[in-house]
């Protein structure tokens, strides 16, 4: 067995003060560097949002007012009149003339007494039920999206003249294409900006893209106010989001991705710069310790040569003196008492090479099953979608990514917000089992979701409210999982609003046949050998009102 000569000793203690040092002086740059982006976000990023919001808010009030000056054109008197005699196109026409609409919008149209009037012909109409949503309803305005993929969106005004007896829906035709100019002040280097409505539907972007299209993967982007970093396509973000307020009700809000490495780019070029100069200086630090180690003392060369002359298996210690036979030679003397220890020792290690390649096996057996497993899963969604079956595709979607998530390539942690969502698809499993019976509240600390916790603590928690919790329970039972942090610490709390039970004073012991005993005291144990005696679980129970669940974890970055 090799041992580790002193001269790279020197080397390995001089070499990890460098790197120390230089691990704190690019620690210290990029706390500088997130202050500064998030300075830049908030000064420039969510100010420009609020002026996009302002300038999409007077565009909507532009077809207001268009609709005011529509009612009070003079030719509104002989459109009604035209509209009882017959065809009334020509003095629909006129009254769009008097309106002196925006250009931005770039036709409209009019739905009542059942037909639609258009004032310009080439132009797809809108659906009568867009029409029959406006005329029921009690908004002052309404939108539509179903020809956002012809470059138009729809704004809709409920009709209602007394004086001429008329009544139905306007529709306004606005461009697409202004959105996407109004939200086209962002640098296209640094990102994109994009205007999404509460169904996550794309009604605008910067860059002209996807308009129309649906946000696929929607947990990436929150349409509450904020910021918040996110990994997008493999590339770290910051996404900003500024819901827009106003008396319409419409639910949008204008979303900003930037790139992270575009921000911080100057910041990843002096990083650069200062790993070469630590290089360097690391280089002369080598040459300094090797130099330091050929003038240390005569007596410890000797030792580390005959270190590195015994061999377990081969060449036995032997009686040499080290010296004058100081310390050293006591050093060498238990040096040899190890020798023989480890020479019995290597059968029984041998034995347990021998258990570790079965295990290894083992767990690449348990690795190539998973995938099996998933491509299975994979060809069972596609043959429901082939069939249009789509409970069956959502539920076998949501069973293939509740196992990618519970499996984690095997790993023994996983992220809070993986965690979560190792939630919700059980729960959608569970849904699919029991209909209209669960629903899920998810509740949980933005900065907390990329600590890292023991996979599988919450999932037996939420299975006993299903199993016991919501046993003999009438209506939708609700879970709800909450995240936060204290003291350091991060806490779960999973409560039910269940039948509730009195919990036992014996719930944690082995003799305990509890509700949900076993697999509450099997996540407890867990949560302890991992993190000490002062974390775990604690229950509390009401009959009649539900129980709360609370798992304490110490707080871990990745």
């Amino acid at each position: 067995m090799k041992k580790t000569t002193l001269s790279k000793k020197f080397v390995a203690i001089f070499a990890f003060a460098l790197v120390g040092i230089f691990a704190l002086v690019l620690g210290v740059v990029q706390l500088v560097a997130n202050v500064t982006t998030q300075q830049y976000v908030n000064d420039n990023v969510m100010s420009r949002q609020a002026a996009m919001g302002e300038s999409i808010k007077r565009l909507l009030e532009e077809a207001i007012n268009g609709y005011t000056r529509m009612m009070s054109s003079e030719h509104l008197a002989d459109f009604a009149t035209a509209l009882r005699d017959g065809d009334a196109r020509q003095q629909f026409c006129e009254v769009i003339a008097d309106a002196s609409l925006d250009s931005r919008y770039v036709n409209v149209a009019l739905h009542t007494d059942g037909r639609w009037f258009a004032y310009k012909t080439d132009f797809d109409l809108p659906t009568d039920s867009f029409a029959q949503s406006i005329e029921d309803g009690n908004r002052l305005i309404y939108a539509d999206t179903h020809l956002l993929r012809d470059g138009y969106l729809l704004i809709g005004r409920r009709m209602q003249n007394s004086v001429n007896a008329l009544s139905g829906a306007v529709v306004f035709y606005l461009d697409c294409g202004e959105l996407n100019a109004l939200l086209a002040t962002t640098d296209s280097k640094l990102g994109y900006t994009f205007l999404s409505d509460s169904d996550y539907t794309l009604l605008a972007r910067s860059d002209g893209t996807h308009v129309g299209e649906t946000v696929l993967e929607q947990r990436l982007f929150s349409l509450r106010e904020g910021v918040q970093n996110r990994r997008i396509n493999g590339q770290r973000c910051i996404v900003a989001s500024h819901v827009i307020t106003d008396q319409y009700e419409l639910g949008w809000s204008v979303v900003s991705v930037l790139y992270y490495n575009v921000l911080q780019h100057d910041l990843i070029i002096f990083s650069l710069v200062l790993a070469g100069i630590a290089l360097a200086v690391l280089a002369f630090v080598i040459v300094f310790a090797v130099a330091v180690a050929r003038h240390t003392a005569k007596p410890v060369d000797q030792l580390s040569q005959y270190i590195t002359e015994v061999d377990v298996n081969n060449n036995a210690p032997h009686d040499f003196l080290i010296g004058n036979g100081d310390e050293l030679q006591l050093l060498k003397d238990t040096y040899d008492q190890m020798i023989l220890r480890l020479k019995d020792l290597i059968e029984q290690n041998n034995e347990n090479m021998n258990v570790q390649r079965k295990l290894e096996i083992d767990r690449l057996q348990m690795q190539i099953n998973p995938h099996f497993l998933y491509n299975t899963l994979d060809a069972i969604a596609w043959m429901a979608k082939i069939k249009k079956q789509p409970e069956i595709e959502k539920l076998v979607i949501d069973l293939a990514r509740f196992f990618r998530l519970s499996l984690h390539k095997g790993d023994k942690f996983v992220s809070v917000a993986d965690e979560v969502d190792l939630i919700y698809y059980f729960m959608e499993i569970q849904k699919a089992r029991f209909p209209n019976s669960l629903e899920l509240v998810c509740d949980v600390d933005p900065a907390l979701n990329d600590c890292i916790t023991l996979k599988l603590i919450l999932q037996p928690i939420v299975e006993n409210s299903i199993k016991h919790g919501f046993l003999g329970k009438d209506g939708v039972g609700t879970v709800t999982v909450k995240v936060r942090e204290e003291n350091g610490d991060v806490l779960f709390y999973v409560s039910d609003d269940g039948v509730g039970f009195d919990v036992p004073q014996d719930l944690w012991t082995k003799n305990s046949d509890g509700i949900g005993g076993y697999g509450l005291r099997n996540v407890n144990e867990r949560i302890q050998l991992e993190y000490g005696e002062g974390y775990g679980l604690s229950v509390a129970s009401q009959k009649g009102v539900g129980t709360c669940v609370t798992v304490r974890i110490k707080k871990r970055n990745v």
